[in-house]
């Protein structure tokens, strides 16, 4: 199913798991920059066998379509922003929360998915990006100052491509946004791109249990 997000121009593509006609906790899983919504169907198929209700979201501004569709930019290794647009950081968490609403109006009408979304407590699972979207949608704050100061010699080789990559949020427009969601209530955040985006304390805003998980050679 696709939702459309007349205000900001986005289709959000979305992937749905259930199992035996069972309607559980849900759970919204959010993939790295690059991938697309199959990209932990393993995943969503396994907590589905369970009697979870998954729901993958795609977010249309740092897909792997908009990676394919990319031209040859020598300049991307000084703008990080040419590949990942800065506003992604802003609109992946919007993105969840309007597909969110999205369930709650189908939850709430006559069809086939009425009472299907337990859109009142949401666990969402996160990759790299999608990592930083989910804490960004529990809580946690960006400290852009911090960030930039960082930022200023990083290089895109000899280091974490993470690191390079999320300097591409210093060009946001708009830097003191809250992207919480009250509706998240648990988080699991896999080799998540953080970094400097929240500096010292901005992790300290979640209140909700959080799992960081990644792995040594990442």
């Amino acid at each position: 199913i696709s939702f459309r997000d007349l205000d900001r121009q986005r289709l959000i593509p979305v992937e749905l798991y259930w199992s035996h006609d069972t309607h559980g906790p849900l759970v919204v899983l959010s993939h790295g920059f690059g991938a697309d919504r199959y990209f932990l169907d393993y995943m969503a198929k396994h907590l589905a066998s369970h009697g979870l209700t998954v729901v993958s979201v795609a977010p249309p501004g740092s897909n792997l379509q908009v990676l394919l569709n990319l031209p040859v930019d020598p300049e991307i290794a000084e703008t990080p922003s040419r590949l990942l647009p800065a506003e992604e950081f802003l609109d992946r968490p919007r993105d969840v929360s309007f597909v969110l609403d999205r369930l709650e109006d189908l939850n709430q009408g006559i069809s086939f998915y009425s009472g299907a979304f337990n859109t009142d407590n949401v666990t969402i699972i996160g990759h790299s990006l999608g990592g930083y979207t989910g804490l960004a949608l529990a809580g946690a704050k960006r400290d852009l100052s911090s960030l930039e100061n960082f930022c200023q010699n990083i290089q895109p080789l000899g280091g974490s491509p993470a690191d390079w990559l999320q300097c591409a949020a210093v060009d946001l427009s708009e830097q003191q946004a809250d992207l919480s969601d009250n509706r998240i209530k648990q988080v699991m955040a896999m080799n998540t791109l953080t970094g400097q985006l929240f500096g010292e304390t901005g992790l300290s805003e979640i209140t909700v249990p959080t799992l960081l998980l990644t792995g040594t050679q990442d």
